[in-house]
């Protein structure tokens, strides 16, 4: 790795090899660098160094290990640029050496800082001690702290023609043969072309530290071709690579032959490249290894380009030049067998002739086109070429398809799935095409669906890649087969029958389409032959849909269940005849097909339409009641618990029950409303009805909220309502609860009054005559890019009363969809409410609260429950003066205090026999509470009970 490394103290750092004007001269972090060969030189430089510091050549050590030898020692200051190293900053301290003899060197020196060195802070001059790790840090490498600088030199071993890749024997062209092959210029009417290849020298050292094969820097080479055709490098007649910058680094030298308008050069030529590695001048050896040659064969084939697939009926442009822009207006012929079907028609440029089966153009600035149709699946085989020349021959297969089939499935599923009403389901479609190729594929002939389709058809993209054959057979060719597009309609079946739970009808096809993140959709809700919408869907909810085929065949698309939906698996509220839906109940069904048609042919190939798949959609929500007992017997909680459709308890999607008014009303036996959440809420003057808001026990991240309001949930992330009922009487009594029919109407009207997206912050405010609960509202903001959620979203909570206002931050906890800062940076924030805007507001300060708005009644409708609420009952037993035996019954134990009630001053004792102790517990009127072992009456025990007067004490039942 080259890296310019500033340690704290001077170190030791090779420099690489300069080859030529452009490469190396940089300095290395390594301790050991390439392998030279002896008699190269190599450079090592101080950093950091300045002029003023003192380096003289018997200030360096050298350790020398195998016999290596110093020879030509110099020291010098760089000066930044060539012939010095150029990578080194001017004013280093620098050395450079040689080595006559092969081995292992460690360098290391002693030298004067002078006071101008960044690493003196003395202010005078120091003499100080340097090696690769003078300061022990081990230089990015814990593992190795410290150590002088190694160098090894080789003698060279052999040497290995490349064409890339390591010099091993699987790469070596020693002696072999390679293929150039040729591309024609029309401009000029000549051949050219290139090919790469590698030296690779290779060296060895004696033991110890010994090594073979160890690719070696600093080898002088000569390169030479032999014969008039071809040069190196991109300089016309360069026939000799020789001189001070060719030499290996990194062990090897890379260089090209190429072929560019060199006159006698064509196919069918060889080139030799010679090849000579020698020791550098300064060892006087003659070349240690055999000249080496490859020979480089020119080969020219006519061009063929990758197919180009169409489907019947469509027209395909074919596109024929050179480079450059000095053709001339030189004709161009296209042609194909006179046994193909189809035409030609003229191109963007014109024609000048059209024939059944030829079409004559000329090149204008080097290009020129023509169009082909067929309206027949087949192979064309279109060749162009300049009118005379052979040489400038080009093919172009086109392959016109026809459909095979369409495949659907549904979550992977070729037949049915099941979905929760509103979970997303993906729809996935595959259309094949088929054509009668130049050979047989063997396939048989099939009827189905009423078309026949031939023997011996190609089917893509299946048949890809047995047509295009191993990779190097038709290089040119796509690594898969690009499909043209055809439109994909989705439809579902019955759409226009609309569902009734009443009504019993449940043939109609439940929910709508949403386009995925591929976002290649159109044609929304539009029915693409007739240009008519669905009956019952919307541009934003949309019951038909279309879709362009991706290069593979395929295209896809979303569902989502909630719309009218059959509620087929829900059972009846009595009170109201509408649907009362649990868990995992049959909610609605979607059948879907498609049809999938030609992009510009009609009549001849009709569209084409998939198997049919089904999906079940099952709710996933509750409304149900329980009572809670609190510490008074005579005191309970009757409790609504919701959650919408979903599953959830938020303000995220639609048809939410957060927010939400919940009616309770005791409608017989006795007892009253002491108490009810969440505010707004209403009790009427009798105490015997209220109107509470639905709240929520986690938020969106899942945190608990509203702790003090929250009573026993059924599950996580439920919504609540609930009153506190009173019965002194200890009667049942019966509650009924009425759940408003969804979607809710907005509860309250809230508007922006300031959105700032730098603080970011933004305040909301009750325009209404009445107190809002912020339950069910969200804010929104567009900083996420997830297509199936837009934006950020923040359910709210808390309550504002008229005129009150909010302020929320970008960094409120329970954002999701987005990072932290939800605000920050947004274009605009809103409130909704059941995904309406309620009010909206740009960080260019404008601000629009629209009408409220109203939102059509949904099928579920409202739902009316009702709960018998069991308070304690108690009997009077009447005690005797004297003992009595009382024994208790019920579910229920009552505090003895309570039992005896006024009367405590008639009783004597309370004694129960405790069979787990085998001991007596009692209770003594008198006796301070702490030191009594007995405190309430429990059912199933049996108690002995002293009366010192007639009284009647309270026994639970």
């Amino acid at each position: 790795m080259v890296l310019i490394f500033r340690p704290k103290k001077p170190e030791l750092r090779h420099i690489t090899p300069i080859v030529g004007a452009d490469k190396g001269g940089q300095i290395l972090i390594r301790q050991n660098s390439n392998a030279n060969v002896i008699g190269s030189f190599h450079t090592v430089c101080i950093v950091p160094s300045v002029a003023s510091d003192v380096l003289n050549a018997n200030d360096i050590n050298f350790g020398n290990s195998n016999g290596s030898s110093v020879s030509a020692l110099s020291v010098f200051t760089a000066s930044g640029a060539l012939p010095d190293p150029p990578g080194v900053p001017a004013g280093t301290k620098c050395f450079m050496w040689t080595s006559t003899t092969p081995g292992l060197q460690t360098i290391g020196l002693r030298f004067t800082m002078s006071a101008a060195n960044p690493a003196n802070s003395s202010g005078v001059p120091q003499q100080i001690d340097v090696t690769w790790d003078t300061d022990m840090d081990g230089n990015n490498d814990p593992d190795s702290p410290g150590g002088t600088l190694v160098k090894p030199w080789n003698l060279i071993d052999r040497t290995v023609i490349t064409a890339g890749g390591a010099p091993d024997g699987s790469n070596s062209l020693l002696g072999a043969t390679v293929d150039l092959p040729l591309t024609f210029n029309a401009g000029d009417g000549r051949f050219s072309g290139k090919i790469s290849l590698s030296e690779w020298v290779l060296g060895k050292r004696p033991d110890p530290h010994g090594s073979s094969d160890e690719p070696t820097d600093g080898v002088p080479l000569k390169l030479t071709i032999v014969g008039s055709c071809g040069y190196f490098g991109d300089t016309i007649g360069t026939k000799t690579l020789s001189g001070p910058g060719v030499v290996t680094l990194d062990g090897h030298f890379d260089f090209e032959v190429q072929v560019l308008g060199d006159i006698g050069c064509g196919a069918g030529q060889v080139i030799q490249v010679k090849v000579e590695a020698s020791y550098p001048p300064f060892i006087n050896r003659p070349p240690v290894v055999e000249v080496e040659t490859v020979n480089i064969r020119t080969t020219f084939s006519i061009p063929v380009s990758s197919p180009l697939l169409a489907w019947v009926g469509q027209t395909v442009l074919i596109e024929y030049g050179f480079s450059g822009t000095d053709c001339a207006e030189l004709p161009v012929i296209f042609t194909r067998p006179n046994n193909q079907p189809g035409t030609f028609a003229p191109g963007a440029q014109g024609a000048a002739e059209i024939g059944s089966d030829f079409a004559r153009t000329k090149l204008n600035r080097c290009l020129t086109d023509i169009r082909y149709e067929s309206e027949d699946p087949a192979q064309i085989d279109i060749t162009a070429q300049l009118e005379g020349n052979v040489y400038s021959k080009q093919l172009f297969p086109v392959f016109f398809l026809a459909f095979e089939d369409i495949s659907q499935t549904l979550n992977s599923d070729p037949a049915n799935a099941t979905l929760t009403v509103s979970e997303l389901g993906t729809l996935d479609v595959h259309v094949r095409g088929w054509f009668p190729g130049d050979d047989p594929s063997g396939r048989p002939a099939v009827s189905r669906g009423g078309n026949t389709f031939p023997k011996d058809r190609w089917i893509l993209p299946d048949d890809w890649s047995t047509l295009r054959g191993p990779g190097e057979f038709r290089p040119t060719w796509a690594a898969s087969a690009p499909m043209p597009p055809a439109r994909i309609t989705w439809f579902m079946q019955n759409e226009s029958t609309v569902n009734g739970f009443q009504s019993g009808v449940r043939s109609g096809s439940s929910g709508f389409f949403v386009p995925d993140a591929d976002r290649l959709e159109f044609d929304f809700n539009i029915q693409p032959e007739t240009r008519l919408p669905s009956v019952l869907g919307s541009r934003g909810k949309p019951r038909i849909i279309s879709e362009p085929t991706k290069p593979d065949g395929s295209a896809n698309v979303l569902i989502f269940g909630d719309l009218n939906l059959t509620y087929e698996g829900c059972t009846v509220n009595t009170p109201t005849g509408n649907p009362y839906c649990k868990p995992d109940d049959v909610a609605g069904r979607g059948v879907y097909f498609v049809l999938a048609d030609y992009p510009e042919l009609r009549g001849k190939w009709p569209p084409l339409r998939s198997n049919d798949v089904t999906a079940t959609f099952t709710w996933q929500g509750y409304k149900t009641l329980t009572y809670e007992d609190s510490s008074d017997p005579s005191v309970k909680y009757v409790v609504a618990h919701l959650k919408d459709r979903d599953g959830f308890c938020d303000a995220l999607s639609l048809h939410n029950v957060l927010g939400v008014p919940v009616d309770f009303k005791i409608d017989s036996g006795s007892g009253i409303i002491i108490g009810r959440a969440d505010d707004p809420a209403a009790v009427t003057d009798s105490r015997r009805f209220a109107i509470t808001t639905t709240f929520d026990t986690l938020d969106d991240r899942g945190n608990p909220v509203n702790a003090t309001l929250v009573r026993t949930v059924k599950q996580d992330d439920e919504c609540q309502a609930w009153i506190k009922v009173v019965n002194s009487l200890e009667t049942p009594a019966n509650v009924l609860v009425t759940f408003a029919p969804p979607p809710s109407p907005v509860p309250g009207q809230l508007a922006i009054v300031r959105f700032d997206c730098t603080a970011p912050l933004l305040t909301i405010k009750n325009i209404g005559p009445n107190a809002v609960s912020l339950a069910g509202f969200g804010i929104r903001a567009d900083t996420s890019n997830d297509l199936l959620h837009p934006e950020a979203h923040l359910g709210l909570l808390g309550q504002l009363a008229p005129g009150q206002t909010t302020t929320i931050t970008g960094v409120e906890a329970a954002w999701i969809y987005n990072e932290i800062q939800a605000l920050a940076g947004a274009s605009y924030a809103r409130i909704i409410w059941e995904e309406a805007t309620i009010s909206i507001a740009d960080c260019k300060g404008a601000i629009v609260t629209p009408p409220t708005p109203t939102f059509a009644a949904d099928g579920e409708g409202t739902i009316v429950l009702d709960i018998i609420v069991p308070f304690a009952v108690f009997n009077n037993v009447q005690l005797e003066r004297g003992w009595n035996l009382v024994s208790a019954g019920g579910a229920k134990s009552i505090n003895i205090v309570d039992a005896v009630g006024a009367n405590v001053a008639k009783l004597g004792v309370v004694y129960l026999w405790d069979q787990a102790s085998q001991a007596w517990r009692a209770f003594f009127p008198d006796l301070a509470p702490a030191l009594n072992t007995l405190t309430a009456l429990e059912p199933g025990n049996a108690y002995w009970v002293f009366a010192k007067e007639p009284f009647t004490l309270k026994v639970p039942k």
